[in-house]
């Protein structure tokens, strides 16, 4: 970039440089030209006459009458005019010769310069895009820190709202339907308050044999629709709700098999819009030996997990 800006400073010194380095030689050599060729038409004016006088003095001094005298001398002058003529027709040449070179030596510079100041200008104009360029850049770089900046900003101002739970629940199932009892807490681990805070719950067939993201991506899509549509508790900064509340969360099974699942989706208003903490439970028997009644766990589906 300096290097540019450089050059475009040193152009018209450049243009000056080359104009005085052709124009000054070109001047001197015209004015040595017409010099010469005044020196020369005296010279040639003089060099007839002298060769006037000697014809003069050879041919009609030695005539007897006086108008043979008068007709030799006017002989004399024609033949002398005709050489002056012809010398000065040669010089009228060499002049007009000696002013087209000089015009075209200052089309040459004119062209010269004119090629020079059209670079500097094309310069000029890539160097004042290249410097709107960066500055729109910068502009776009600042309003994209600065949006980022507002979003860290926003995100750690905001509620954060997450669903505790126990492992433990109890299940039952007996042909299409089901029932899962389970207990659970919300806990607000933001700054401010939560408003609206919903859990959204569905009890599903399936599991491995038959996989559940697109049902519970669709869950959770319903839940977010809804969730600034209906009234939910308010729940303060560090603070929790609904702690070892009991559920019982019953569902009707379209799907054959023995595998079930819980979906569970919180969500709550913040000044941002929706957050929402949504979890894929698997249902599965405990480990325990001769349990009664027959113990299970909500296990996490790994990576089917939705926080926003």
């Amino acid at each position: 970039m300096s290097s540019r800006v450089g050059y475009t400073d040193l152009a018209p010194w450049i243009a000056v440089a080359i104009s005085i380095a052709v124009l000054i030689p070109s001047t001197l050599w015209l004015a040595t030209k017409w010099n010469y060729d005044s020196i020369y038409k005296e010279y040639a004016t003089g060099q007839a006459r002298a060769e006037a006088e000697q014809e003069f003095d050879n041919r009609c001094a030695i005539l007897a009458t006086r108008e043979e005298i008068l007709n030799c001398a006017k002989d004399a002058i024609k033949s002398a005019r005709e050489t002056q003529r012809s010398e000065e027709d040669v010089s009228a040449q060499k002049q007009m010769a000696s002013w087209a070179l000089a015009l075209l030596v200052v089309s040459g510079v004119l062209g010269v310069l004119t090629l020079i100041v059209t670079v500097v200008g094309v310069i000029f104009v890539r160097n004042t895009l290249e410097a709107t360029r960066l500055g729109t850049k910068a502009a776009v770089d600042a309003a994209e820190a600065a949006i980022h900046n507002n979003t860290i900003i926003q995100a750690e101002q905001r509620p954060w709202v997450t669903l505790e739970r126990q492992i433990q629940c109890e299940f039952s199932a007996s042909g299409n339907k089901g029932m899962c009892k389970w207990k659970y807490g919300i806990l607000n681990r933001g700054k401010l308050p939560a408003q609206r805070v919903r859990v959204n719950q569905k009890l599903v067939r399936g599991g491995l044999s038959h996989p559940l993201e697109d049902a519970f991506r669709a869950f959770v899509d319903e839940a977010r629709a809804n969730a600034l549509k209906r009234s939910g508790m308010v729940v303060f900064a560090s603070d929790s709700a609904s702690h070892d509340t009991t559920s019982m969360t019953g569902g009707v099974f379209e799907q054959p098999g023995n595998e079930y699942a819980l979906f569970v989706c919180v969500t709550y208003q913040h000044a941002g819009g929706v957050g929402i903490d949504a979890n894929l439970l698997g249902i599965n028997a405990s480990q325990a030996p001769n349990a009664l009644p027959p113990q299970y766990e909500l296990l996490s589906f790994s990576g089917e997990r939705v926080v926003e």
